[in-house]
């Protein structure tokens, strides 16, 4: 929940702000208003991914590549090879920093795994 709302009902709100503010003589194209939608997505799910206390890792990446396309999308010029090697370093940031954070699972019990005995 956030401000005690569904976060779908969050992003509902953001993207009405921004028609709003198109309405009112924000000057942006139908592409960056959909980047920018991108962002607020990738956000609001980093944060639900944070409040279940799930692996953000793939929230925190998702939300790198968005606002990559987000930043290129207002102009900033960058190559595919470029824009690829960045995603890729964040990518790979992550999984350092990710695999000093999750620990193996339990191991599994002998001879009763599926509840049947083993014996005959």
């Amino acid at each position: 929940m956030i401000f005690g709302r569904e976060p779908a009902l969050v992003a509902g709100l953001i993207e009405s702000i921004i028609a709003l503010a198109v309405a009112f003589g924000l000057h942006v194209t139908t592409a960056q208003v959909g980047l920018i939608n991108a962002v607020a997505a990738a956000l609001l799910g980093v944060y639900v991914a944070w409040a279940t206390k799930e692996t953000l890792a793939s929230g925190i990446l998702a939300l790198s590549k968005s606002v990559l396309s987000l930043l290129i999308g207002f102009g900033l010029d960058l190559s595919t090879d470029q824009a690829a090697t960045a995603i890729a370093i964040v990518s790979m940031a992550l999984s350092l920093f990710n695999r000093t954070q999750n620990s193996p699972a339990a191991p599994a019990e002998r001879g009763f795994s599926s509840g049947v005995s083993a014996t005959k």
